[in-house]
């Protein structure tokens, strides 16, 4: 009788103990996708916050393009999303398709950004160096290069700070939305910069650049 106690209470015993072993596994297993998810999310506001904190100065420079400092392109990196894309595969809370698909598209934008700012740059640098030395219409062409890029950029920004916060806030919820304009993206950013909207700037600005 005493070794079927035993037995009976060595079986108990593993039981009791592989079900410990496996409550604890699984609560290490949610908190580590609870932090996944966390940092997948506070990703996206960090480079939003990062283009919205740039954007005011944006639509400055734009207003004004010949000026004596111009603002420069953020670092802008999606290599710890793709990173934490690859953990959160691992779990059960998954990168939705749509969510992939906004990762997707934030390359060329970023690429633009970075092609753009380069191009503004060298009428930025020529103005910089010889604006003593230019006449009116060299001014006028400086003027509306610097403008130009400008506009492109504030176009890609407005894009990219939408989107962003707009995953941040929705989540696995995400989803584009359908028929909105560049200008309604405009003036979503400027609402959430703190700015005012001013169409006297910004349609004639986007029609120049075809973005009605």
């Amino acid at each position: 009788m005493e070794w079927f106690i035993a037995v009976v209470s060595a079986l108990i015993g593993a039981v009791v103990g592989a079900l410990a072993s496996y409550l604890f596994t699984d609560k290490n297993n949610k908190q580590r996708t609870q932090r996944l998810e966390s940092a997948f999310y506070n990703e996206f506001e960090y480079l939003s916050g990062t283009l919205e904190n740039w954007f005011p100065t944006l639509v400055g420079e734009y207003q004004e393009p010949l000026r004596e400092q111009y603002s420069g392109l953020p670092f802008l990196d999606l290599s710890l999303i793709d990173a934490l894309v690859i953990e959160l595969a691992s779990t059960d809370k998954l990168v939705t398709p749509t969510q992939r698909k906004l990762i997707v598209r934030l390359r060329p934008v970023i690429r633009s950004l970075v092609k753009n700012n380069e191009k503004r740059d060298e009428y930025v640098d020529s103005w910089m160096l010889n604006s003593h030395t230019m006449d009116n219409s060299e001014e006028r062409n400086s003027s509306k290069k610097i403008s130009y890029y400008t506009g492109l950029l504030l176009v890609d920004v407005t894009q990219a700070i939408f989107h962003l916060k707009k995953l941040s806030t929705e989540k696995e919820r995400f989803t584009f939305s359908k028929s909105i304009t560049s200008e309604d993206l405009a003036k979503a950013c400027c609402s959430s910069s703190g700015i005012p909207y001013d169409e006297t700037v910004w349609k004639p600005m986007l029609f120049r650049l075809g973005h009605k």
